[in-house]
């Protein structure tokens, strides 16, 4: 067996026995779940494997199923929902099966606490992919007839009660960094031996070259340089995601009217509350005052963090020109 092999199932064996771990710990005042390793194929073609069954209700077509998952075709794991910095469960609107054995008629079957991996036809997948081309590339790319998906469902919830479920547990999860992030912070910092200081508005900072003026305020027109990563408690090593110096076909510093809203709150905060022209500095800043909770909406190359990452952004300060001299002109 290759290497690549034995990690994808050791993968999926972690996770499914993480599952029934979290199901006994969670549901201590319900009947232990049926186990099974056995295939079951149905005749209308749904090939699944229901790992851990507990006897509860099943969800109705619009219900919000919040589930972690993997995809995993051949050795490749092409999707991995426990990537999340908080093993966030993603929300899914469970739908009427698009073609016969889709993972939707898996899903159907389930009840919270559940785990099951379904067995899905490659072919008839690649069109559910069709927007997302590095799906597609990579589901081309195995020689095996079916797919996998590896699901455990944590809850169910109905559409009308969704936006506030999800509000709850925005405002949970926001708690929650709030208290957690600053000791991630200062751990790294302590551990790169950097002198960062903490600001009162939550992040923290280092001067690397002072500069002259004023400080930017509300209302001033700013061009900054900066380059971004990302890191959390897991993902211990920052890693550059953006920048403006040597972006394909532009090494101009960002321009905003500072205090507009349109940058991220850390950004905001700092900017206005230490950055003078010609300013370097490195910024630490939470989750919470970063890009928070990923819209499903976001764009490149946001998209692609996860929920509450802490971020690490070195800025320069290349221009503030004032307000009192935009209105003059």
């Amino acid at each position: 067996m290759k290497y690549c092999e034995i990690c994808v199932w050791l993968l999926v064996a972690l996770v499914l026995f993480s599952c029934e771990e979290d199901s006994k710990k969670k549901n201590t005042n319900r009947n232990l779940p049926k186990i099974s390793r056995d295939t079951v194929e149905t005749k209308t073609g749904l090939r699944y494997i229901h790992h851990l069954s507990y006897k509860g209700p099943k969800p109705n077509i619009k219900d919000y199923l919040m589930l972690n998952h993997l995809l995993i075709a051949g050795n490749d794991t092409i999707i991995n929902s426990y990537d999340g910095i908080d093993n966030e469960p993603t929300a899914q609107q469970l739908l009427y099966p698009p073609y016969p054995g889709a993972v939707e008629a898996g899903l159907a079957l389930m009840s919270e606490g559940d785990s099951m991996t379904v067995f899905v036809n490659r072919d008839k997948l690649l069109d559910a992919y069709e927007d997302l081309p590095a799906v597609i590339e990579r589901l081309t790319a195995t020689q095996d007839k079916y797919v996998r998906y590896v699901l455990k469902l944590h809850k169910i919830v109905p559409p009308n009660l969704y936006d506030s479920y999800m509000s709850n547990r925005n405002q949970f999860l926001l708690s929650k960094h709030k208290s957690e992030d600053p000791a991630v912070i200062e751990a790294y910092l302590k551990r790169k031996g950097i002198k960062a200081q903490k600001h009162e508005m939550g992040f923290y900072y280092e001067i690397i070259e002072e500069g002259e003026g004023n400080i930017a305020k509300d209302g001033d027109s700013i061009r900054f340089h900066h380059e971004t990563a990302w890191f959390t408690a897991r993902q211990k090593e920052p890693k550059v995601f953006d920048k403006s110096k040597g972006n394909i076909g532009s090494n101009a510093p960002i321009g905003y009217i500072l205090g507009t809203r349109n940058l991220i709150p850390g950004w905001e905060l700092a900017l206005r509350s230490i950055m003078k022209q010609n300013t370097k500095a490195v910024i630490y800043i939470p989750g919470y005052l970063g890009f928070g909770r990923i819209s499903p909406n976001a764009k490149p190359p946001v998209n692609k963090l996860p929920h509450y990452a802490m971020l690490r952004s070195r800025i320069e300060m290349d221009t503030i020109i004032p307000k009192e001299v935009l209105t003059k002109k």
